[in-house]
């Protein structure tokens, strides 16, 4: 069962975040508590994001479940902080949840005005609190709903928040269904739910936040979230400083690509970023013809010739049983002979745990028999084109349903996959899934995914440093140093610009804690 990471914040499901809901309730925790602790954190956030609120003019827009109740309860919160709000309802108080009836009641007791939905375009609101359509909405949308949504979202109100998550869009995939509110701000109870951390959802979710609203931590505990965002503070996971150290105590790592010579920089940039991890000992395995080029410009770098084509020699093979981790793939090549060749070391009875990267995932969706030599410890890192080779399919499709995609690559093999792109996604069968917060432009560059390849080659090869992180947690903190890089850098190169190699440069600051965001 999965647990709860220290270093992510939980993602839940709308059905997880319902089984909170009801086992809290279970204890003796009632409704109306959770309720009331939402609506106030709430209102006193609004109040606190929103400077000029006391000043606007705030449409409260109610469903008929229970979120149309939040939305009322926050109504009153903010009514007796001095705010002008009305209440604008989609059903009459007779045909709404019993929830957002009783806080209907106590909001008109207290001379909040009420008008039906459609009134709301005869007025000008200057605030809108989105509280139509809940997470446990079932697509697809009525028509009716659909046309109100884009009514609304035609008047392009000044400031639009949604409560708990924008109507209209899915809680889970994070698309609208078809359509959804556009908002400003979005105020997501007790913890986002997994849809809205999703690169897809950012067009409606605006600037995302949360509060608490008192689900005891045990029941967290009892029921996980099986998906989980990453946070900077896994860079404080760093590897340790020891005194009295020798070079080998930092792990020996091993890089092969750089198959052709238009490649060879993929090999050379993977063993830079290792280097740059603080890697003891990094040794490229390359062609012979090759090794000029990877060397140059980097004397701490230990190269080997392979040959001049890919063969796995007796003393390549007694290095391979001496290293603690291998990266494979970067500028490999598509030749049989690599193939050959990955399969050798697959098979290989005394191998490391490997980083299978960039023409390494080609050579496997060629021959997918070798999927099954996979471990546990081992990590693959597709972007959506080669997790489509894998899976069979076009990368549109891979990109259309990103955590489909990262479920059927996880159910293939036993290794831990890094779906790369915008908001990475990383998981391994049985475990959590890892969600990425950050949607970095300048990373879609040449090279980029080779430094991301060595960087988490490099934790692994330093495993014996700390032994009780898995594979899945060395994943999570490599996307999260590759991420701070970019937006180390980004002040610098705020479009684009930025070079792969540059990212390499920024890892030490990153892993000291003195360039983070």
């Amino acid at each position: 069962m999965p647990t709860q990471p220290f270093f992510a914040e939980p993602l839940p499901t709308p059905e997880e975040m319902t089984m909170w809901d009801t086992q809290s309730q279970a204890i003796g925790i009632h409704g109306l508590v959770l309720l009331e602790n939402a609506a106030q954190k709430t209102a006193a956030l609004l109040l606190q994001t929103i400077p000029t609120l006391q000043s606007e003019r705030i449409a409260c827009l109610l469903g008929s479940g229970n979120n149309g109740g939040d939305c009322a309860a926050i109504a009153r919160y903010l009514h007796e902080a001095g705010c002008s709000v009305h209440l604008y309802c989609l059903k009459e108080p007779d045909a709404v949840s019993e929830a957002c009836a009783t806080q209907l009641g106590i909001a008109t007791a207290l001379g909040i005005p009420r008008s039906p939905i459609a009134d709301l375009f005869s007025h000008t609101p200057t605030v809108v609190l989105d509280g139509l359509l809940g997470t446990g909405f079932r697509k697809p949308l009525k028509s009716a709903m659909a046309t109100l949504l884009t009514a609304i979202n035609a008047k392009h109100y000044p400031h639009v928040v949604a409560l708990d998550i924008p109507s209209g869009l899915c809680g889970t995939t994070g698309t609208p269904q078809p359509v959804a509110i556009q908002a400003n701000q979005t105020i997501a109870m007790q913890a986002p739910k997994l849809g809205l951390m999703l690169p897809c959802a950012a067009p409606y979710v605006g600037t995302c936040s949360h509060v608490p609203i008192g689900i005891p931590r045990l029941i967290q505990q009892r029921h996980p979230a099986t998906h989980f965002l990453l946070t900077k503070a896994l860079t404080s996971l760093q590897t340790p400083t020891l005194s009295n150290s020798y070079k080998t105590r930092f792990g020996s790592l091993g890089i092969l690509g750089g198959g052709t010579p238009m490649h060879t920089g993929a090999c050379h940039l993977a063993c830079l970023a290792a280097l740059r991890m603080g890697t003891g000992m990094v040794y490229a395995l390359t062609k012979d013809q090759s090794l000029p080029s990877i060397r140059s410009n980097l004397p701490e770098l230990m190269a080997l010739g392979l040959g001049t084509q890919w063969t796995l020699s007796p003393s390549t093979e007694r290095l391979l049983s001496s290293l603690q981790a291998l990266v494979i793939g970067p500028g490999m090549g598509l030749e049989d002979q690599a193939g050959d060749l990955l399969a050798s070391i697959l098979t290989h009875p005394h191998r490391p745990p490997m980083v299978l990267d960039a023409d390494a995932l080609t050579l496997l969706a060629a021959n997918t028999t070798l999927l099954s030599l996979i471990a546990e410890n081992d990590i693959l890192t597709p972007h959506p084109g080669e997790a489509a080779r894998l899976l069979g399919c076009s990368a549109k499709e891979v990109q259309n349903d990103r955590l489909a995609a990262l479920h059927k690559l996880t159910c293939l093999q036993k290794g831990v996959v890094v779906l790369k792109g915008a908001g990475t996604l990383i998981g391994q069968q049985g475990k959590p899934t890892f969600v990425s917060p950050w949607d970095l432009p300048i990373l879609a560059i040449p090279g980029s995914g080779d430094v991301l390849a060595g960087i988490i080659g490099a934790l692994v090869a330093q495993a014996s440093l700390e032994p009780h992180f898995q594979s899945l947690n060395r994943a999570a903190i490599g996307v999260t140093t590759h991420c701070l890089c970019a937006h180390t850098l980004s002040k610098h190169y705020p479009n684009r610009g930025l070079l792969a190699h540059e990212l390499c440069a920024a890892i030490p600051e990153v892993r000291a804690n003195r360039c983070l965001p």
